[in-house]
Protein backbone atom coordinates (compact mmCIF):
# COMPACT_ATOMS: atom_id res chain seq x y z
CA UNK A 1 0.00 0.00 0.00
CA UNK A 2 2.93 2.34 0.60
CA UNK A 3 3.71 2.33 -3.12
CA UNK A 4 0.18 3.49 -3.99
CA UNK A 5 1.03 6.97 -2.76
CA UNK A 6 4.46 6.94 -4.44
CA UNK A 7 5.79 8.99 -1.56
CA UNK A 8 9.61 8.77 -1.68
CA UNK A 9 9.65 8.42 2.13
CA UNK A 10 8.17 4.94 1.67
CA UNK A 11 10.97 3.76 -0.61
CA UNK A 12 13.50 2.81 2.09
CA UNK A 13 11.01 0.84 4.23
CA UNK A 14 9.91 -1.09 1.14
CA UNK A 15 13.53 -1.78 0.15
CA UNK A 16 14.16 -3.14 3.66
CA UNK A 17 11.44 -5.75 3.10
CA UNK A 18 13.37 -7.30 0.19
CA UNK A 19 14.97 -9.69 2.70
CA UNK A 20 11.68 -10.67 4.36
CA UNK A 21 11.22 -14.38 5.04
CA UNK A 22 7.91 -14.43 3.14
CA UNK A 23 8.23 -15.15 -0.58
CA UNK A 24 4.93 -13.34 -1.15
CA UNK A 25 6.22 -10.21 0.62
CA UNK A 26 9.33 -10.26 -1.59
CA UNK A 27 7.15 -10.53 -4.70
CA UNK A 28 5.03 -7.57 -3.54
CA UNK A 29 8.23 -5.63 -2.81
CA UNK A 30 9.37 -6.21 -6.39
CA UNK A 31 6.06 -5.00 -7.78
CA UNK A 32 6.01 -2.02 -5.39
CA UNK A 33 9.54 -0.92 -6.27
CA UNK A 34 8.63 -0.87 -9.95
CA UNK A 35 6.13 1.89 -9.22
CA UNK A 36 8.76 4.26 -7.82
CA UNK A 37 11.07 4.42 -10.85
CA UNK A 38 14.01 4.97 -8.52
CA UNK A 39 17.41 3.37 -9.14
CA UNK A 40 18.04 3.14 -5.38
CA UNK A 41 15.83 0.04 -5.52
CA UNK A 42 18.20 -1.85 -7.83
CA UNK A 43 20.41 -3.40 -5.13
CA UNK A 44 17.38 -4.88 -3.33
CA UNK A 45 16.01 -6.14 -6.63
CA UNK A 46 19.37 -7.68 -7.51
CA UNK A 47 19.32 -9.55 -4.21
CA UNK A 48 15.86 -10.93 -5.02
CA UNK A 49 17.00 -11.80 -8.55
CA UNK A 50 20.06 -13.65 -7.24
CA UNK A 51 18.55 -15.38 -4.21
CA UNK A 52 14.80 -15.86 -4.55
CA UNK A 53 13.68 -19.08 -6.22
CA UNK A 54 10.06 -18.85 -5.13
CA UNK A 55 7.11 -18.17 -7.40
CA UNK A 56 3.61 -16.76 -7.25
CA UNK A 57 0.45 -17.50 -9.18
CA UNK A 58 -0.52 -14.31 -10.96
CA UNK A 59 -3.50 -13.48 -13.11
CA UNK A 60 -2.73 -13.88 -16.78
CA UNK A 61 -4.20 -11.57 -19.40
CA UNK A 62 -4.77 -14.63 -21.55
CA UNK A 63 -8.30 -15.70 -20.58
CA UNK A 64 -7.71 -19.32 -21.61
CA UNK A 65 -4.96 -19.78 -19.05
CA UNK A 66 -6.34 -17.67 -16.21
CA UNK A 67 -3.24 -17.82 -14.01
CA UNK A 68 0.45 -18.38 -14.57
CA UNK A 69 3.45 -19.00 -12.37
CA UNK A 70 5.78 -16.01 -12.05
CA UNK A 71 9.14 -16.44 -10.38
CA UNK A 72 10.15 -13.68 -7.99
CA UNK A 73 13.63 -13.56 -9.50
CA UNK A 74 12.22 -13.07 -13.02
CA UNK A 75 9.96 -10.27 -11.83
CA UNK A 76 12.94 -8.58 -10.14
CA UNK A 77 15.04 -8.80 -13.32
CA UNK A 78 12.24 -7.19 -15.34
CA UNK A 79 12.00 -4.31 -12.89
CA UNK A 80 15.79 -3.82 -12.93
CA UNK A 81 15.70 -3.65 -16.73
CA UNK A 82 12.89 -1.10 -16.61
CA UNK A 83 14.67 1.08 -14.05
CA UNK A 84 17.98 0.88 -15.90
CA UNK A 85 16.39 1.76 -19.24
CA UNK A 86 14.46 4.67 -17.78
CA UNK A 87 17.58 5.99 -16.04
CA UNK A 88 19.56 5.85 -19.30
CA UNK A 89 16.83 7.86 -21.06
CA UNK A 90 16.93 10.61 -18.43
Amino acid sequence: MLSDFQDKRALEPIIALAHDSSDYVRWVVTWSLSRFDDVRAISALEWIGDNDNSSQLVRDDNEEVGYRKEFNRDAAVKVIEKLTKRNQQD
